[in-house]
């Protein structure tokens, strides 16, 4: 039964599949796994290696280059410089380390747990001043919401992030940020959102991975050196939903926004105990 199926299948990869179905899912920010697990029959049969190589071999083939329309660019790694130990820990009043964190937190069972920093212009003389967005993703279905900010400022940062998340406070448990001096006004975030605030060790990027991951999505409709002084918010709102509206691997193929309005839905109807 196998061997007969498996004779229906497709062998040859016709040249239109690559100029069109291929390159039309990466325009549309889907990566090569996604491509390949969610192909439907009677299309064929591909794998996630298959494409990288496709992309591998693309260049100077008569093809799009298909690397450029990937969802996460390739980064050279910069000398390391001479830096203070604490980051920006010492600048934050109150700051809660996220040893603190309740365990459970990690393992991404429970909804409302968010990570949060912001995305700036570093190539530019006077970051503080190019603006900023800043970024909060849930750790358990990857939802971003995003908002930009002129100056990269405490007060500027947390009234544009509360305004953001008002309106989905019910899930809203916690957020963890990073130590920079813009997450200062902390206490106002747990205050207006009724959530606990932690912050990741300095230097520590992995443990807010989840939202790093996102902000290398993100940096494809806004590359490092361009100024964020001047985003228009509409735009980035559209580009923020299309993020979410992305089937994920890690999400059993299913989207962020959907798996959050399912998460969120729940929490809201959900009877009080």
């Amino acid at each position: 039964m196998r061997r007969t199926r498996a004779s229906r299948i497709p062998r040859k990869i016709p040249p239109d599949f690559i100029d069109t179905f291929v390159f039309d899912q990466s325009k549309n920010g889907h990566a090569p796994n996604i491509i390949a697990n969610t192909m439907a029959a009677p299309g064929p049969a591909i794998s996630t290696r298959w494409l990288y190589e496709l992309i591998d071999r693309a260049h100077g083939n008569g093809y799009i280059e298909l690397s450029a329309l990937l969802c996460r660019k390739y980064k050279k790694k910069s000398p390391l410089k001479k830096r203070r130990s604490d980051a920006g820990a010492h600048i934050i009043p109150n700051r809660v380390d996220i040893a603190e964190r309740p365990k459970e937190v990690d393992t991404r069972v429970t909804f409302g747990h968010w990570e949060a920093d912001t995305v700036v212009a570093p190539a530019l003389a006077d970051a503080l001043h190019e603006g900023a967005l800043v970024t909060v993703v849930e750790r358990k279905t990857r939802m971003l919401v995003s908002r930009a900010v002129a100056h990269r400022t405490k007060i500027a940062v947390a009234d544009a992030t509360i305004d953001a998340m008002r309106d989905i406070a019910p899930g809203v448990h916690s957020i963890t940020f990073d130590n920079g001096g813009e997450f200062a006004d902390h206490e106002r975030f747990a205050k207006d959102l009724g959530c606990k605030t932690y912050f990741a060790k300095p230097f520590r990027s992995c443990q807010r991975g989840t939202n790093e991951h996102v902000n290398g999505q993100l940096r494809k409709y806004y590359p490092k050196g361009r100024s964020l002084r001047d985003v228009d918010p509409f735009y980035l709102q559209v580009n923020v939903d299309h993020l979410n509206s992305i089937p994920r691997a890690i999400l059993d193929f299913a989207s962020p926004q959907s798996l959050f309005e399912q998460e969120l839905g729940a929490l809201t109807t959900s009877p009080p105990s």
